[in-house]
């Protein structure tokens, strides 16, 4: 075989088994007969693939002069083709399921896990009725897988009645309310106050007099005790007024009369006589700007009551004018007390002047 032939077979072997790549054999076809294409391979078609859901399609080739192959893509993968997803294990109330789906092509099956359903319970119902002093418990059940879970429940206290009187209450001892639970029969008690004496009639043990109270009492008739209180005392049967001094002007006087049953002496003043006073005596003389003065003593004991005497009124001369009127203006004129015109002393000290007290 010549050297030729056999590196042409090498390169095609070492081609395929992929270290060599086609692309190094453009224009160095070493078949006999390249020379007529210029050295360059003579591909011809030998056959195909169509593309899969995963995989791309492909064109094989061949060289007419060396019998290399090429392969090149002719499409791309197409992708799967996936159906409805349908339950292939099912969910429970605590574990999750898993749904399946397949590709109508190539028939390769995809899965995906599907969440827990979680319990699907009932209604409360008692499983342990609660007391008055303990609670109960009540339970409910999953309609799907029969689980079951329970709460507790508080007791339910007691339901009383009406309180009623089990010991009455006295004067001297506090009594007894009871009340009983419509459900267990248990019972409560309470103490009642005492109860009011129960009084009889007051009756007198000691008779009121003018000079002395009365005392009554009465009596509780459960324990005995006594309650006693005051009677007013009588009034005083007096005889007649008896003057034991007599008033004067200075002076109140004095009378009493005596208690006809006890002997009480009752004492009374009588007002003071009215002075008898003398005439007046004028001690200041009045004038037309100054009261004056007067006196009279009592005749009996000598007190002295002061007065007073009105002012005098003016001795006013004849008017003097002071301003002649005229037909647009009104005149003027003056008139003057007498003893303004004469000035003088008075008594106490007041003078009358040409200008007036």
């Amino acid at each position: 075989m010549k050297p030729r032939r056999i590196l042409a077979i090498l390169l095609v072997v070492l081609m395929l088994a992929g270290l060599v790549p086609v692309s190094a054999l453009a224009g160095e076809c070493p078949g006999l007969n390249s020379a007529a294409n210029g050295g360059n391979h003579d591909w011809r078609q030998i056959g195909s693939s169509e593309p899969t859901c995963t995989a791309p399609g492909y064109n094989n080739y061949k060289c007419i002069y060396c019998g290399t192959t090429k392969r090149e893509q002719s499409g791309s993968a197409r992708g799967h083709s996936f159906g409805s997803w349908s339950t292939s294990k099912a969910a429970t109330c605590t574990a999750g399921g898993e749904e399946v789906r397949a590709c109508s092509v190539c028939g390769v099956k995809e899965t995906r896990a599907t969440a827990a359903l979680g319990h699907s319970f009932g209604s409360w119902s008692a499983s342990k009725n609660a007391t008055c002093t303990a609670g109960g418990e009540e339970a409910r059940a999953c309609s799907r897988c029969g689980a079951k879970e329970t709460r507790a429940t508080a007791a339910l206290g007691h339901s009383f009645g009406s309180w009623s009187t089990s010991r009455a209450a006295t004067c001297v001892a506090a009594g007894e309310e009871v009340r009983a639970c419509s459900r267990c029969n248990a019972t409560e008690t309470r103490s009642t106050p005492l109860a009011d004496h129960k009084w009889g009639k007051w009756k007198t043990t000691r008779k009121a007099t003018c000079d002395r109270k009365g005392v009554e009492e009465r009596k509780c008739s459960v324990c005995g005790k006594k309650k006693t209180r005051d009677i007013d005392r009588l009034p005083h049967t007096y005889g007649e007024w008896t003057v034991t001094r007599e008033s004067t002007c200075s002076e109140k006087g004095e009378r009493t009369r005596t208690c006809e049953k006890c002997g009480h002496v009752d004492v009374q003043a009588i007002d003071t006589l009215p002075h008898t006073y003398g005439d007046w005596t004028v001690t200041l003389e009045p004038t037309c700007t100054q009261e004056g003065g007067r006196t009279h003593t009592c005749q009996i004991c000598g007190f002295e009551e002061m007065g007073s005497v009105e002012k005098v009124p003016h001795d006013f001369g004849d008017w003097t004018v002071t301003l002649e009127p005229t037909c647009t203006e009104e005149g003027s004129q003056t008139h003057a007390c007498a003893a303004w015109r004469r000035p003088k002393a008075f008594p106490g000290g007041a003078t009358c002047s040409a200008n007036g007290p």
